[in-house]
């Protein structure tokens, strides 16, 4: 959000004219201080006005804005009035939702099962999915919750760990006939098969397979044991290639269910 749109610089404003202590006006409005210094500091450099007397020790707010300090305040009484409107008309309504974000895989793997559990416990509220929404959806308030198989790191979300997320190795069964079953690692080079990795934002990318006491890497082709870490020989004399595909989630369960390779 732009400095000189966010209300939250006004409000710190009129707190610190009223208080006279930055610390004060930032508790007011749950806010911490470098945040607080920094969001005014850039607010003056796109209105190209100082705003604060730092010169002055507790700082002040400047004579533009003891000036001003009826429209500041004007503006923020209309913001709260406009909120008070807002939440006479959802009052008004008898229909409760909420918006649930779910990725194409989460979808995929039962919750909409789950959901209608839900729906049936609290009937008064109306369960609205929306399709491929990630944490960054939540702030920017396209949902109000969303299921991922990741974990944010942004400070202001609250994350609630549900459960474990595992890389599994799907393949068709014609696929399978045709190339050939992998017990091994090495069969997947021996056998010359096709991996489908899945690739997309936030999502933790799988690098390697691991059977044994052998680790296979996707990125250097290399086969070495956990062990002493060292590279070995992989496949034998005249074998195939393991090839690396990159897709996301709804391609990499079209391409597995068409043959096109073992999906991770």
């Amino acid at each position: 959000m732009q400095p000189k749109n966010n209300l939250l610089n006004l409000k710190l404003l009129e707190s610190l004219e009223r208080t006279g202590n930055l610390t004060q006006a930032c508790i007011e409005n749950d806010c911490d201080l470098s945040t607080a210094s920094r969001q005014l500091a850039a607010l003056e450099e796109d209105l190209g006005i100082s705003l604060l007397d730092r010169r002055r020790k507790p700082m002040q707010p400047t004579r533009f804005v003891k000036t001003n300090l009826s429209l500041i305040r004007r503006i923020i009484r209309l913001h709260d009035e406009l909120l008070e409107e807002v939440a006479k008309e959802l009052s008004s309504r008898n229909d409760k939702f909420i918006r649930f974000g779910l990725t194409t895989s989460a979808i995929v793997h039962g919750v909409v099962g789950l959901i209608n559990k839900f729906n049936t416990e609290y009937p008064d509220i109306e369960i609205q999915l929306v399709p491929d929404m990630d944490h960054t959806s939540v702030m920017n308030k396209e949902v109000d919750i969303s299921l991922v198989p990741y974990e944010p790191k942004e400070s202001e979300l609250t994350v609630l760990p549900i459960g474990q997320c595992f890389t599994l190795l799907v393949a068709s069964p014609a696929y399978l006939a045709k190339r050939g079953e992998p017990k091994i690692i090495s069969d997947l080079n021996d056998q010359g098969h096709t991996l489908l990795l899945k690739r997309k934002p936030f999502y933790p990318e799988a690098e390697d397979l691991v059977y044994g006491d052998f680790i296979y890497d996707f990125y250097t082709g290399q086969l070495r044991k956990l062990k002493d870490n060292k590279e070995g020989a992989f496949g034998k004399k005249g074998a195939g290639k393991v090839t690396t595909k990159f897709v996301g989630d709804q391609n990499g369960y079209i391409s597995a269910l068409s043959g096109e390779g073992i999906a991770v």
